[in-house]
């Protein structure tokens, strides 16, 4: 299939079983997608802002799963053992293409937790990844659970304004997935639009590789110095992933894959 200005529609379009559309159908679809050589061009090693179609479907394929088995790990610490009111607000910060909110939103429905999303609010400063994430959750159904949907093209640790911040009536779950240990971050912007634009009870579910950027999870966590620890943890977690570099230069999906994880979990009142 050639790649167009439609791919985005042109992958939820392969799967036509009846069953409800998954984030793994996501990264299945990116998977065959795919073409030899892609990573090495595309990739950027997952840290560069996507201008190219080809840098979505490379990064999807490359990451998404590996995304998804930290994400579940680390939803499990909190909404197996943490009781919330009946609505919640979420912010998926550098969210790429709505990873953790899509991940979310699987996790509540294959667990049958019945939380209502009253908002999610996508900040991102790939406009194609942004608008690729949308269309994710789209694809996902969230337009049936009445959830408002904010997408901010914008990074995430320059000075930012919600038109509405987000008050105490609702708790608001922040969603950091391998962002936060990314070199040219600056944590101090970042906690400074958190602080201004979140009241009330918050939840941060931060996750990373285990790298030499891992530290700056820690660091944004001290950050907010009355916070509640849930969860911390350095770990190797174990899943089946898509690999396509080395000899698996046209992508195989391997079973039984370490992927390194960092995550911290934490509660604060602001």
């Amino acid at each position: 299939m050639e790649i167009g200005t439609d791919v985005f529609d042109a992958y939820a379009q392969i799967r036509t079983t009846g069953k409800p559309y998954t984030f793994l159908d996501i990264c299945v679809d990116n998977e065959a997608l795919y073409r030899p050589g892609w990573f090495d061009e595309y990739s950027g090693h997952g840290v560069k802002i996507i201008t190219k179609e080809e840098e979505c479907i490379t990064y999807m394929a490359a990451y998404g799963r590996m995304h998804k088995i930290k994400l579940d790990n680390a939803y499990g610490k909190l909404f197996d053992f943490h009781r919330f009111e009946q609505t919640i607000n979420i912010i998926d910060w550098g969210c790429g293409q709505a990873t953790a909110s899509c991940c979310l939103l699987d996790y509540f429905r294959e667990r049958k937790i019945p939380l209502k999303i009253n908002s999610i609010k996508l900040i991102e400063p790939s406009t194609l990844s942004l608008t690729s994430g949308v269309k994710n959750l789209e694809n996902l159904g969230i337009r049936s659970y009445n959830t408002v949907i904010v997408a901010l093209n914008q990074k995430i640790d320059v000075p930012l304004c919600f038109k509405y911040p987000l008050g105490r009536k609702h708790s608001t779950i922040h969603l950091f997935s391998n962002i936060l240990d990314l070199e040219t971050l600056n944590l101090d912007g970042l906690y400074q639009n958190v602080a201004q634009n979140c009241h009330g009870e918050n939840y941060f579910i931060c996750v990373s590789p285990t790298n030499w950027g891992s530290r700056k999870i820690d660091q944004f966590a001290t950050m907010f110095q009355n916070r509640h620890q849930i969860a911390k943890e350095t770990s190797i977690l174990r899943g089946s992933i898509f690999k396509i570099r080395g000899t698996h230069i046209e992508g195989e999906l391997t079973s039984n894959m370490a992927v390194k994880n960092n995550l911290q979990i934490f509660k604060i009142n602001l």
